[in-house]
């Protein structure tokens, strides 16, 4: 197993999201098996699909989020984490 490797946030590339609604910084991935990253929302917008991933998403400050589609909805509220079909619209 590889050593961690400690860095500052600000020292991570930010990468735009697909929807163009924030950006995102990868804190520690193993190829496409997990990844670990922060985001920043920007704006109201399509949230992005990730078909055969199981997202968890924790808000770690503002108001929280809330992902609707149709009948579906997912309520991100702060410090909670939530478990939601990244595939999902």
């Amino acid at each position: 197993m590889d050593g961690m490797i400690v860095r500052r946030i600000d020292s991570i590339a930010p990468e735009p999201w697909r929807n163009g609604g924030g950006m995102t910084r990868a804190v520690a991935q193993h190829g496409d098996d997990w990844r670990v990253s922060i985001a920043e929302v920007e704006s109201d917008g399509p949230y992005s699909r990730f078909d055969d991933i199981a997202r968890i998403s924790l808000v770690l400050r503002g108001h929280g989020v809330v992902l609707r589609h149709d009948d579906d909805t997912v309520l991100l509220k702060r410090f909670e984490a939530v478990e939601y079909d990244g595939g999902a619209a």
